[in-house]
């Protein structure tokens, strides 16, 4: 639970997906954890994992809001906010700028990118740093270390849904 959420890409036909992650969601929804699919483009799918309570939080940070309806996000919708990302994927050619947001990246970093194109940052790393390069990297190495710890544990056959630990 160190960020409001994650994205991957899984190879799968669109039923075969939506199948395992209706089994994914009963697993992780006892553990405070969702399960979206972004995009599907006749190949995979871009999966989003998140914690809503973390989310709700990040979408209402100072700025966060104002910041999202000017990419057309209704903060007041009975719609949700991971509907409405899935609406801007399908939208967008490439990935919306603005998923920055629900992947916490900070907001500095994530206006940089729409700033400067993607270009001219100051460090790359799990994002690429417009802002407070010290700060990122100690994020980084503390992503890293999580990874790593949760790929072992896998790997040594610890299930999902005991390493989603309740936030």
């Amino acid at each position: 639970g160190l960020k409001c959420g994650s994205m991957f890409r899984v190879e799968s036909d669109l039923h075969g997906i939506h199948d395992q992650l209706q089994d994914l969601e009963l697993l992780l929804a006892p553990r405070g954890v969702s399960v979206s699919v972004l995009r599907f483009d006749g190949t995979g799918s871009l999966i989003y994992v998140y914690r809503p309570r973390k989310l709700e939080e990040r979408l209402t940070q100072e700025g966060v809001p104002e910041f999202l309806a000017g990419y057309g996000y209704d903060m007041t919708s009975g719609i949700g906010m991971v509907s409405q990302l899935a609406e801007r994927f399908a939208l967008c050619p490439t990935m919306p700028p603005e998923v920055g947001i629900f992947l916490d990246y900070p907001m500095e970093d994530v206006k940089g990118y729409i700033e400067h194109s993607g270009r001219c940052c100051r460090c790359i790393g799990c994002w690429k740093v417009y802002g407070d390069v010290e700060d990122a990297e100690k994020r980084f190495r503390s992503y890293k270390r999580c990874r790593d710890i949760y790929c072992r544990r896998f790997e040594e056959g610890c299930c999902i849904s005991r390493l989603a630990i309740r936030a």
